[in-house]
């Protein structure tokens, strides 16, 4: 449902009403709280219900860390079920339904371990590609990354330096036997 339009309609009604009424002893801006209040308390549920909508979907499809996989539909289906039991079958307010709602859903195992992500995001690191697709969150993960990819940067330079030095002394050697070879 579009928002802006039901607000619309909702204080046009209430104005029309207003001006059509016997209103004498009210003010309009008291007439107009009173009017408005439950559509606009209805139309704001129903806006943050959409968007909780649009999160939960976004979470209900693999949120993925490139090495982490979640899959969170249960939690997502626990914290629904709530929220319906607490609004509609036990009558409590929107705020407070949501609030139990997100405090008792369900919270399980529901991640697991992609070692080959990981493994391929520590290769990017670890040769400074940085694709930049997948990318630390918390300033304790950051502080990690930079502290280990920095080691492992030097490892993983040393540990080429020393594969081009096995490969040149090979090259010479083999250069150095037929060079030798043409010369006897």
């Amino acid at each position: 449902k579009i928002i802006v339009p039901r607000v619309t309609d909702v204080y046009a009604r209430c104005l029309d009403y207003y001006s059509s009424a016997e209103n004498n002893d009210m003010n309009l801006t008291d007439f107009m709280t009173n009017c408005t209040s439950d559509e606009i308390n209805e139309i704001t549920f129903d806006n943050n219900n959409y968007w909780d909508l649009i999160y939960l979907k976004r979470y209900t499809e693999e949120i993925t860390g490139n090495w982490v996989k979640c899959n969170y539909t249960n939690r997502i289906n626990s914290y629904v079920e709530k929220l319906i039991k607490y609004t509609y079958d036990e009558g409590k307010d929107e705020a407070t339904s949501h609030e139990l709602a997100q405090d008792e859903a369900e919270v399980g195992d529901q991640c697991s371990l992609n070692s080959a992500g990981g493994a391929w995001f520590w290769f990017t690191v670890m040769t400074t590609i940085g694709y930049g697709n997948a990318v630390p969150d918390s300033s304790v993960a950051r502080l990690m990354l930079y502290s280990f990819g920095f080691f492992s940067i030097l490892a993983f330079t040393a540990s080429i330096g020393h594969a081009a030095g096995v490969m040149l002394t090979i090259v010479d050697e083999m250069y150095g036997n037929s060079h030798t070879k043409l010369k006897h």
